[in-house]
């Protein structure tokens, strides 16, 4: 009776693996809004490394959602080879756009427009490889670039999506009612 009581109060402790998803899911979808905010600094690449801050803070939070160690300085290398660094490809996107702001006026609204989006998807991609690396049992010591590279970029171009829907309906709540009613 006892072993069963017992029993009991540690399922209740425990999370299992289907409210562990839907908490690693909803971070996942916090830091992507965050970072997609985080994007329109108008500073140029100011917003950088605000969207990096947001990305090291979501892993830090799953590495503590699944139990795993953290190391801040692990978490930015593999960031920085997941995203093929500051001239490389999605690394390399966020900074010439962020480069872009510094034209005046257009460079900003190119800036709002595209920037969200691509800061969003990327983290969105590295909030489900994380995810799915620790859940695997990993830690940020065994992960390895190159067998996660295809599924990080499969999971940016949904992050892009993700992001851009999450845009659009902030942009819907956010309206003038004058606006949302037209929509109607």
């Amino acid at each position: 009776m006892t072993d069963t009581v017992a029993g009991e109060a540690i399922d209740a402790i425990v999370p299992s693996d289907r409210e562990l998803d839907l908490q690693a899911e909803n971070l996942i979808k916090n830091h992507v809004m965050a970072a997609s905010a985080a994007s329109i600094v108008p500073l140029p690449l100011f917003d950088v490394a605000a969207i990096t801050v947001v990305q090291v803070r979501l892993i830090s939070k799953l590495a503590s959602l699944y139990g795993k160690a953290f190391s801040e300085h692990s978490t930015r290398n593999i960031i920085a080879a997941l995203g093929g660094g500051v001239l490389g490809h999605t690394g390399g996107v966020l900074t010439a756009i962020s480069l872009i702001k510094v034209v005046p006026v257009v460079g900003w609204a190119l800036g709002m427009v595209s920037m969200p989006v691509v800061a969003g998807g990327t983290t969105y991609a590295l909030g489900r490889v994380f995810a799915r690396h620790f859940k695997q049992g990993g830690s940020l010591a065994d992960i390895s670039v190159e067998n996660v590279r295809g599924y990080y970029d499969e999971q940016v171009q949904k992050g892009k999506k993700v992001a851009a829907s999450l845009k659009e309906g902030l942009q819907k709540r956010t309206a003038p009612a004058a606006a949302r009613e037209q929509t109607v």
